[in-house]
């Protein structure tokens, strides 16, 4: 072999290096990032199965709320047939009165 073509191989065997030794920093490079991005994960892991509990948890407060609604609604319709009968008794108690009075106040 002729001594241009050794110094031919010769730099493309160091251009060859060049490139793994690139490849290789790549690589590290990237296992870096993946641990990190790994890490990341299971903290919103973490992150979500807390936000899961706490949605639970509005959950419930909601379910009592719409019971005690459901219940207060309930009183309101009653109290409302309750006023109803009550003024219907009063009117009724005041036209007995008037007649009890007419007749009282009568000469």
């Amino acid at each position: 072999m002729s001594e241009e073509r050794f110094d031919r191989l010769e730099s493309m065997f160091t251009q060859l290096i060049g490139m793994v030794g690139n490849v290789i920093s790549e690589q590290r490079t990237m296992k870096d990032d993946i641990g990190m991005l790994k890490s990341d994960v299971g903290s919103l892991k973490g992150d979500v199965h807390f936000l899961k509990g706490e949605v639970s948890a509005i959950h419930r407060r909601l379910d009592s709320v719409d019971e005690r609604l459901d219940r207060m609604e309930n009183f309101n319709v009653h109290s409302q047939e309750t006023v109803k009968y009550l003024l219907d008794k009063s009117a009724e108690h005041d036209r007995d009165i008037h007649v009890l009075k007419q007749r009282l106040l009568k000469p």
